[in-house]
């Protein structure tokens, strides 16, 4: 079932062939191979989110007649 996630949540993601690697690591037992490739995908995951950050544009303050 676990598998299922992370399979699924890596379709999402549009790395279906990473869940593929991943879920056959499990199977075959190769757990040092699995928890590798999971930490590549996390860190694929955080540094795509860190850039999509920093070139979204900021929001700007808004005056608020409230506070005059």
């Amino acid at each position: 079932m676990l598998l299922r996630l992370y399979r699924n949540l890596l379709g999402m993601l549009g790395v279906a062939t990473l869940g593929f690697y991943i879920d056959s690591s499990f199977q075959y037992l190769m757990f040092d191979h699995a928890f590798f490739l999971l930490l590549i995908t996390a860190v694929l995951n955080i540094g795509v989110d860190a850039l999509s950050r920093r070139f979204r544009p900021r929001e700007v303050p808004l005056d608020d007649p409230c506070s005059r």
